[in-house]
């Protein structure tokens, strides 16, 4: 059996997210983006996830409430490192989703010019040590990685906020897939 939670409003894909909790889960992260990317329904998704699924809706009012949801729900102890990536584009978000599983923390959205106070919420909630922005300044600005520096982690520290961009969206994944090499990966 499959366990996992399908989140989102169920109304557009690309506010959707779902995580499994499963051996397979980097799998399950891969066939989700390609749900997010084709514009297939959060159904289809459960569909394919076979019979015996267990499957639990969280969701916002927004795609910033919603990623906040999904993070109190997959990480309800905390997580040291997080990532946040543009609510308003998708590309780096992709990217993101996979820098998330190599750190062990949630994917968080914001605006370009001002984080979300769900997204600030949730981080100060996860007591990170780490904020991992996935974008150039276009997508998250100097203003938004501020706010993130702000952060206290759990020693009384400020947050190390690490920005991994490129020049576009491909360098962008580029640079994020340069610092977590394929060996990484355990593959």
């Amino acid at each position: 059996m499959v366990s996992g939670t399908l989140l989102g409003a169920g109304a557009k894909a690309g506010e959707a997210f779902m995580r499994v909790t499963t051996r397979w889960s980097k799998i399950a992260l891969f066939a989700v983006l390609g749900v997010l990317v084709s514009g297939l329904t959060p159904v289809a998704v459960a569909s394919a996830a076979g019979p015996g699924s267990v499957w639990t809706r969280v969701a916002g009012v927004d795609r910033y409430e919603t990623a906040a949801a999904v993070s109190k729900s997959g990480f309800p102890g905390g997580a040291s490192a997080a990532v946040v990536a543009s609510g308003e584009l998708f590309p780096d978000g992709l990217s993101a989703s996979y820098l998330a599983g190599q750190v062990g923390g949630p994917v968080l959205l914001t605006r370009s010019s001002s984080l979300p106070a769900a997204t600030l919420a949730e981080l100060t909630r996860l007591h990170v040590s780490t904020v991992y922005v996935a974008g150039g300044t276009a997508a998250v600005s100097v203003a938004v990685a501020d706010q993130l520096a702000t952060l206290r982690a759990p020693n009384g520290q400020a947050a190390t906020v690490v920005r991994l961009a490129g020049a576009d969206r491909y360098a962008t994944a580029a640079a994020i897939a340069a610092r977590f090499p394929k060996d990484s990966l355990g593959m």
